[in-house]
């Protein structure tokens, strides 16, 4: 029978007991209803998990107890970044959603020059801090013990610019990319894929990808939503590198 899974950032090698959060807590009682003596399972978000079993239901907390070995879930062989836009807020959870499930080392959102007007001012960075919980919830679901890290900047260039000076293979995904995307265009370095909002890169920024060299590249006949492109983006590109 599958565990049910719960994030505690604080378990490490020398944990015994430890003790959920609030929102853990409420939703292994509330939502999935568990006793005392149930088993679970228990991640860190940098690698580890274990079996722990519930030690005491506490009014606002949950204390459980090491049940198992504790482990530690290789690494990834490729580091992969996904350099996403803003969107609105369905399409936005949407597109973490998926792009943690489908396993990302880091995600770096940024504002696109075509933001939606219903996003542009409202304070984006109280947007990402509850992407956090979104993030979570998708390693929970779908096994990953590393929490993927969450980055945001205010434009594409800014972006651009901190992850330029290293050693990376970027990719963007356009409709005015001149090929589609192939495993050819996959090198063993970094990777980095960026996509567009909702209507597409602006001209100020289709300049500043070819000004750093990014190939620019289709994903298909069809013209794809940005919460599309993205994930299937991702998917080829991990299909690509043996990751799925």
């Amino acid at each position: 029978m599958k565990l049910h899974r719960f994030y505690n950032k604080s378990f490490t090698e020398s944990s015994l007991d430890i003790e959920l959060d609030d929102l853990q807590s409420n939703h292994l009682k509330r939502a999935l209803r568990l006793h005392e003596s149930d088993e679970v399972e228990v991640f860190n978000g940098s690698g580890l998990y274990a079996n722990f079993v519930i030690k005491e239901l506490g009014r606002t907390n949950v204390k459980l107890a090491l049940n198992s070995k504790i482990n530690q879930s290789p690494k990834a062989p490729h580091k992969i970044s996904s350099l996403l836009p803003i969107l609105k807020k369905d399409s936005l959870t949407f597109m973490i959603q998926k792009i943690v499930e489908i396993g990302m080392h880091e995600i770096i959102l940024y504002k696109p020059r075509n933001i939606d007007q219903s996003v542009a001012k409202k304070d984006l960075q109280k947007i990402v801090n509850k992407l956090e919980e979104v993030v979570i919830s998708a390693c929970k679901q779908s096994g990953n013990n590393y929490l993927p890290k969450i980055r945001l900047f205010p434009n594409l260039e800014e972006a651009l610019n901190m992850k330029n000076a290293h050693n990376i293979n970027i990719i963007a995904f356009d409709f005015s990319g001149k090929g589609t995307f192939l495993q050819s265009d996959i090198s063993e370095s970094e990777q980095i894929i960026i996509s567009g909002p909702e209507s597409g890169f602006s001209d100020d920024e289709l300049k500043l990808l070819n000004f750093h060299n990014v190939n620019i590249r289709l994903l298909g006949k069809n013209i794809l939503r940005a919460e599309t492109a993205a994930i299937v983006g991702a998917t080829l590109l991990q299909n690509y590198l043996g990751e799925l």
